[in-house]
């Protein structure tokens, strides 16, 4: 399979979503690399993420936060 380079956000926020809901956490670093956008863009994503999402950032990595019901 060769990866494909997200283009515009909404394909930066899904493959960032995707992997989140796969159990990965991400320091911001590693989502501004991963989506190649600088350390502000990165956060600000991660930010916007966690308006909608349970997720969080605990000792610089996000996370998405457990519900056991």
């Amino acid at each position: 399979m060769i990866p494909i380079a997200p283009e515009v956000p909404t394909e930066r926020t899904a493959i960032i979503v995707w992997l989140l809901a796969q159990g990965r956490t991400f320091r911001t670093s590693e989502v501004a690399n991963l989506t190649g956008v600088g350390r502000t863009g990165a956060y600000e994503l991660m930010a916007r993420i966690s308006r909608v999402l349970p997720l969080v950032l605990i000792d610089d990595t996000w996370q998405i936060v457990q519900i056991n019901d």
